[in-house]
């Protein structure tokens, strides 16, 4: 797999959206994030915040893995908040228009 400034630009544009999803999820805005979402989020910042290594040789190097893969899995459930997102944006923009 190679890696380019694309698939860094798209995880860190994951990695944002996350963060304003589970922001949005924390003020009660956006209730349609599953459980297992945040258990899986939770599980992957854990991993990475502990000492423990499974793999002590690599590193951090395990660590950015087990996010990216977190993330991956995460894909459905990022595209629907980005959505969801966008179509609250919309719906405030009318709003706002006289």
């Amino acid at each position: 797999m190679k890696c380019n400034n694309n698939m860094l630009d798209e995880f860190f544009n994951d990695l944002k959206t996350v963060v304003q999803m589970i922001a949005d999820r924390v003020r009660g805005r956006y209730r349609a994030l599953p459980w297992y979402c945040v258990a899986l989020l939770l599980f992957a910042v854990l991993y990475a915040l502990l000492p423990l290594n499974w793999i002590p040789l690599i590193g951090m190097l395990d660590d950015a893995a087990v996010l990216y893969l977190c993330l991956k899995m995460l894909g459905p459930e990022i595209q629907r908040y980005r959505q969801w997102r966008s179509s609250r944006n919309g719906e405030a923009d009318a709003g706002s228009v006289k």
